[in-house]
């Protein structure tokens, strides 16, 4: 860790989002803990689990761990904002 709260980090930056633009703050978001192999990775994921009541997802560039359900997480939501845009008349 880089010695800041991750917990505190998670909340300054949706606030950011929310304050920068509304819109952007409604988004649907796919929260990750990375460096999944240090020690203290999954009580960071159980902490912001507990906090935001969202899926957490735990990814390591290192080992690879994760980035396949990562990947497989931004597909869904590309895949599902995709159906729900209007077409547009060509």
């Amino acid at each position: 860790q880089d010695g800041t709260n991750p917990i505190e980090n998670y909340e300054t930056i949706r606030r950011e989002l929310e304050q920068y633009s509304r819109e952007l703050g409604e988004r649907p978001e796919v929260i990750v803990v990375t460096k999944s192999e240090l020690p203290n990775a999954e009580l960071v994921r159980d902490e912001l689990l507990e906090k935001t009541g969202k899926e957490v997802l735990l990814v390591s560039a290192v080992t690879g761990q994760g980035l396949n359900l990562l990947i497989g997480r931004i597909a869904e939501l590309i895949k599902q904002r995709d159906q729900n845009k209007p077409t547009r008349p060509r």
